[in-house]
C-alpha cells in the first residue's frame, strides 16, 4: 500500500551535484526530508556514476532518492518521457495515488526559453514551483533558435515559464543579468542564510554525502595554510580549446605559489589531466567548492578566471582574474591585492 504524506510534499529536479548540495540546504531549511522526493536526472555519463555515488549515503541518511541517466537521442525522439513517467509513478508509490496539484516543485532544469523535458512533466503537474538557477552562466548562455523553442512549444513543453502564475519565484545570483521582464519573480538565492541554519549533524551528512573519505583528510590539515585555485569546464563547455585551458591553468598555479602553496579544485565538469607539478595537491571534482564553506577552512587566497566560487570562499585574497572572459577570452594574469 502506498505511503500518504500528510505535510507539505517537495520534489526536487536536479542535473549536477550543485543543485544536489543546494536542495539539501533547501530540504534543511524546510525540514521537509520525510516529505521530500530528490530525482537525480544526469546528462551524461560522468555526472550519472557521482550521482550512483552518493544515492547509497543518501538514502542511509534518510533523503529518499531517484537517479538516472538521460539518453540524448532518446530525448530528440520523445522517449524519454516514458522514463519521465516512470519517475512521476515513483512519485505516486510514495506520496499516493493523488498527487496533482499537491506538491511545490524546485527546479533546476531550465533555460531562458524553456523548462527541460526532464522536468517539463513535474512542473505541469505541480501546485507551485521555485526555479532555481542552473549556474551561473544560465542568463548569458546563447539563446535556443526560434524554431527550436517552436517545436518545443508545439510537442507540449512550457515556453515563457516565468509568466506561469504557479511558479511562485525565481532564485538567481545576479538578478541584474535577467530581463526586465522577469524582475517581478527574480529573487536572489541566499546561500548564505541556508547555511546559517545547518546543524552540525546535518553538516556533517552533507559532508560526508559529497566527500566521502576524502572529509577525513580535508579536516587532517592538508587545507591549513595554503591557497586555491578553482578551474572551470571552460573548453568543455566550447569557450576555449582544452590546450588553452591546459596552459592558463598551468600560469596560474605557477605565478600564484609566490604567494602560497596553491590547491587546485577540479570542477565536477572538468574533465582534463592538467598534468600540474607532483607537488601540488588536487581536491577531487565529484564535489561543489562550495562545500569548504561547512569546513570552516580560512585560504590564504582564492584564484580563478571568472567563477562564481571565488567570491564565497572565505579567503584573506580574492581573485577572478577576468570576470568578463566568457566574452571576450582575455587572460592576463594580475597581482593579488
Amino acid at each position: 500500500m502506498a505511503k500518504v504524506l500528510t505535510s507539505n510534499r517537495e520534489l526536487y529536479v536536479c542535473v549536477t551535484l550543485y543543485h544536489l548540495y543546494l536542495s539539501l540546504l533547501y530540504i534543511n531549511k524546510n525540514e521537509s526530508k520525510e516529505d521530500a522526493i530528490i530525482l537525480l536526472n544526469a546528462n551524461d555519463s560522468q555526472i550519472y556514476t557521482q550521482f550512483l555515488k552518493v544515492s547509497p549515503v543518501l538514502r542511509k541518511s534518510g533523503y529518499t532518492v531517484s537517479c538516472r541517466l538521460r539518453n540524448k537521442t532518446k530525448d530528440i525522439l520523445g522517449l524519454e518521457e516514458i522514463e519521465n513517467r516512470k519517475q512521476y509513478q515513483f512519485l505516486k508509490e510514495r506520496w499516493g495515488k493523488d498527487i496533482v496539484g499537491g506538491y511545490t516543485l524546485y527546479n533546476f532544469a531550465w533555460n531562458m526559453q524553456y523548462i527541460y523535458s526532464t522536468a517539463n512533466l513535474f512542473f505541469k503537474k505541480c501546485r507551485e514551483a521555485y526555479f532555481l538557477e542552473e549556474g551561473a552562466l544560465t542568463a548569458i548562455n546563447p539563446p535556443q533558435s526560434k524554431a527550436k523553442v517552436l517545436v518545443k512549444k508545439i510537442t507540449g513543453t512550457v515556453v515563457d515559464f516565468y509568466k506561469e502564475k504557479k511558479l511562485k519565484a525565481i532564485l538567481v545570483q545576479k538578478p541584474e543579468m535577467y530581463p526586465e521582464t522577469w524582475q517581478a519573480k527574480i529573487r536572489i538565492m541566499d546561500v548564505n542564510s541556508l547555511l546559517s541554519s545547518l546543524g552540525e549533524e546535518t553538516k556533517i551528512v552533507i559532508l560526508r554525502v559529497f566527500m566521502g573519505d576524502y572529509l577525513d583528510k580535508a579536516t587532517s590539515g592538508e587545507l591549513d595554510n595554503v591557497g586555491i585555485v578553482y578551474t572551470q569546464p571552460l573548453s568543455e563547455d566550447g569557450f576555449i580549446t582544452e590546450a588553452e585551458k591546459i596552459k592558463y591553468y598551468q600560469e596560474i598555479v605557477r605565478y600564484y605559489s609566490k604567494y602560497g602553496k596553491p590547491i587546485v579544485k577540479l570542477h565536477p565538469r572538468d574533465l582534463t589531466n592538467y598534468q600540474f607539478d607532483s607537488n601540488i595537491t588536487i581536491m577531487p571534482a565529484y564535489f561543489p567548492s562550495e562545500l569548504l564553506n561547512l569546513l570552516h577552512v580560512h585560504f590564504l587566497y582564492a584564484v580563478g578566471i571568472c567563477t562564481s566560487a571565488v567570491p564565497t570562499t572565505d579567503a584573506e585574497h580574492k581573485l577572478n582574474i577576468n570576470e568578463n572572459f566568457l566574452k571576450d577570452k582575455k587572460f592576463k594574469l594580475k597581482e593579488l591585492t
